[in-house]
């Protein structure tokens, strides 16, 4: 296949020549191009521009290929079209594949975690929260802003919010960190007729316990965590300052309540006559994500 020249002479001595050219059935057909690659840069934010044209397969007769840019081209960072070119002497076909030159992601650092408490004597169960723009660097020039989600300055509901924070540079390498914003309840610990630890609370098994406490101003009745507030048997400590419980109730249903006019929720702890000569602990486990616990002594 190709050109070849026919050179015809006589004993006589003149000669004549022609050129028989034979020509591919069709051309050359791309089966498979090279995929996409991401190489890294020197110190100066240079690459190198790779090989990649013995990943692609080609049919036909007599197929010659190239890429431009060419194999080993020193280019700065950036992203680049490669077209490769599959050719003989009846067409050309090409195809394309994209060369990321830099591969080094950002990095970006995000603030601490952030923790309020909601505003005092109201009925918000959300706070704005304002933060600090994390900050990002990069290899080579060109990185971009930092976005957050949800962004500083955005209302945050009562308990944990993680906050991502994604930052990309010029040839699109990102990186991302995350901090959580929690939203605390203000909670100052269990009123009268329960003493907070390390009291040990003593009272008769089988009563139900009010159990007193505010978290400034009505937040409604959803305040506790799935599954809140439970109690588990303890080790008596007799080193811990013994309190009676003089306040109880006829034990019924375990409830909770709020008095707009003392500002105080009151959770009826109901127990169980079978916890007598026992200590155990009620946890009481907020939606902000807060523990608090008391500690009892049953007789």
């Amino acid at each position: 296949m190709g050109t070849t020249t026919v050179i015809c002479t006589s004993s006589a001595g003149p000669s004549c020549d022609f050129l028989v050219t034979v020509i591919a059935p069709a051309p050359p057909a791309i089966v498979t191009c090279a995929t996409n690659k991401s190489v890294p840069v020197d110190a100066d934010c240079q690459g190198v521009i790779p090989n990649l044209l013995g990943e692609v397969v080609v049919t036909g007769c007599s197929v010659t290929k190239s890429q431009s840019p060419a194999a080993g081209s020193v280019v700065d960072a950036g992203i680049y079209t490669v077209t490769i070119t599959a050719e003989n002497n009846a067409g050309e076909v090409t195809c394309t594949a994209t060369v990321k030159v830099d591969n080094t992601p950002p990095t970006i650092t995000c603030p601490a975690n952030i923790s309020t408490s909601l505003p005092l004597n109201t009925t918000a169960t959300s706070s704005i929260v304002n933060y600090t723009t994390p900050t990002a660097t990069d290899n080579c020039a060109g990185v971009g802003a930092v976005t957050c989600s949800p962004a500083s300055g955005s209302t945050f509901p009562v308990g944990n919010t993680t906050v991502t924070c994604t930052v990309a540079d010029a040839v699109g390498n990102t990186s991302s960190c995350s901090f959580t914003v929690t939203v605390l309840y203000n909670f100052t610990g269990f009123f009268s007729p329960v003493g907070n630890p390390p009291v040990l609370n003593t009272v008769n098994a089988g009563r139900a316990i009010p159990v007193k406490f505010t978290l400034s101003g009505n937040k409604g009745l959803s305040i506790f965590a799935a599954g809140s507030p439970v109690s588990g048997q303890i080790a008596c400590d007799a080193s811990a300052p013994p309190s009676e419980v003089t306040e109880t109730l006829t034990a019924g249903s375990s409830s909770l309540s709020y008095d707009p006019t003392s500002d105080q929720y009151t959770y009826v702890w109901k127990t169980e006559g079978s916890w007598a000569g026992t200590c155990r602990q009620l946890i009481v486990t907020l939606n902000d994500g807060s523990q608090r616990v008391a500690n009892f002594k049953f007789r």
